[in-house]
C-alpha cells in the first residue's frame, strides 16, 4: 500500500508540473513574460542545454595502429629522467605550443568557473519565477546571493574531484604503459583501470542528479545553504529509497523522450527551414523556444519535493500566486 501511494505522488507531481507549465506560459500568453522567464532558464541551464551527461570517447582503429602508438609511448619515457626530459627538448616549437597550450587551458578554466557560477545563481532565479509564475532577473538575483555562492562551490568540489579521478586514471594507464611489455596485457589493464574509476564517476553523477533535483529546491525553500540542504536531502533519501528510485526512473524516461522529440523538430526544421533551425540554435534562443520543457522539468522537480515535505509547499508555490 506504501508503495502505490508514493506512485500516486510521482503521477501527482508528473500532472502538476503540466498544470504550472501551462498556467505560467499560457494562462494568459504574455509573450515578454515568454523571453523574460526564457532568459532566467538560460541561466539555469548555461552550458548544459536540456540535460547534461558524461560522454566518454576511446579511441578505435587497427589493432597495428595502437601498437605502433603504445611502441612510441614506451621508447619516449624509456630510460633515465634526463634522457626523456632531453627527448622533449628537441621536439620543435615545444615552448610555444606549450604556453600556448597553457592559456588556452587558463582561459578555458576561467571561462568554465565564470559559467558555472552564473550557472548556480540562476537557478534560483529560474525557481523563483516558477515560484512565484512572474518574470524577474534582479531582485532573486540578490536575494539568492547566498545560495548560489554556496552551489557553485560545492559544484566546484565535485568537479574537482572528478578531474582528480581522471587524472590518476590518465596516470595509472601512463604507468601501465612503460611498465608492462606486452600489448594485449597492457590494453586489459587498460580497461580494467577505465571500469575501476568509471564507477565513483558514476557514482558522483547520480549524487550530482539528485542535488540538481532535490537539494536546489530545499536550499530555495529553506533559504540555506548547501550543506544544511544536503543533511535534509539525506533524510528524505533515507526515508524514502524506494520512490526515490522511482523518480530516477521516471527521470530518464522522459529525458529520452525529451531528447527524441528535440532531435526530431531539430532535424525536421533543417529539412524545412536552415533558417529558423540557425536561429533557435543560438543561446539564449534556444531557452526561449524550448521553454516549456524546462519549466516543466524544473516544476516537477519540485512538485516532487512538495509531496515529499508538504511543509515546503507553501515556500515552493505561494498560494497568492496559484489560481487554477
Amino acid at each position: 500500500m506504501q508503495n502505490e501511494k508514493k506512485q500516486l505522488d510521482i503521477v501527482s507531481a508528473l500532472s502538476g508540473a503540466i498544470e504550472r507549465t501551462k498556467t505560467i506560459l499560457f494562462c494568459p500568453f504574455d509573450l515578454l513574460k515568454w523571453f523574460l522567464i526564457g532568459f532566467a532558464a538560460w541561466l539555469a541551464n548555461l552550458g548544459g542545454g536540456v540535460g547534461g551527461s558524461f560522454n566518454f570517447n576511446f579511441p578505435s582503429g587497427k589493432p597495428e595502429n595502437a601498437d605502433k602508438l603504445i611502441s612510441t609511448v614506451k621508447n619516449h619515457f624509456s630510460g633515465s629522467f634526463s634522457e626523456i626530459f632531453s627527448r622533449t627538448l628537441e621536439i620543435k616549437y615545444i615552448t610555444t605550443i606549450a604556453l600556448i597550450v597553457l592559456a588556452v587551458i587558463a582561459l578555458s578554466i576561467i571561462l568554465v568557473l565564470i559559467m558555472t557560477w552564473v550557472k548556480s545563481r540562476g537557478e534560483f532565479i529560474f525557481i523563483d519565477n516558477i515560484s512565484n509564475n512572474r518574470p524577474g532577473i534582479i531582485t532573486p538575483w540578490k536575494k539568492y546571493l547566498h545560495e548560489g555562492n554556496s552551489l557553485f562551490l560545492f559544484r566546484l568540489c565535485i568537479a574537482a574531484l572528478s578531474f582528480l579521478l581522471v587524472l590518476i586514471l590518465i596516470a595509472s594507464i601512463i604507468l601501465y604503459v612503460i611498465s608492462v611489455k606486452k600489448t594485449a596485457l597492457v590494453l586489459l589493464l587498460i580497461l580494467l583501470c577505465v571500469v575501476i574509476f568509471l564507477l565513483p564517476l558514476a557514482a558522483i553523477t547520480l549524487f550530482s542528479f539528485y542535488v540538481n533535483e532535490i537539494c536546489i529546491p530545499v536550499m530555495f525553500a529553506e533559504n540555506c545553504g548547501c550543506i544544511k540542504a544536503l543533511a535534509i536531502f539525506r533524510g528524505i533519501f533515507f526515508e524514502n529509497k524506494a520512490v526515490m528510485l522511482l523518480y530516477l526512473i521516471v527521470k530518464i524516461a522522459l529525458s529520452l523522450a525529451i531528447a527524441f522529440a528535440v532531435i526530431s523538430l531539430t532535424l525536421l526544421l533543417c529539412c524545412c527551414c536552415c533558417c529558423l533551425w540557425f536561429l533557435i540554435s543560438l543561446p539564449y534562443l534556444w531557452a526561449v523556444a524550448l521553454l516549456p520543457v524546462l519549466i516543466f522539468n524544473r516544476a516537477f522537480s519540485m512538485e516532487f519535493l512538495a509531496q515529499l515535505k508538504p511543509e515546503y509547499k507553501k515556500a515552493l508555490f505561494p498560494l497568492n500566486s496559484w489560481t487554477y
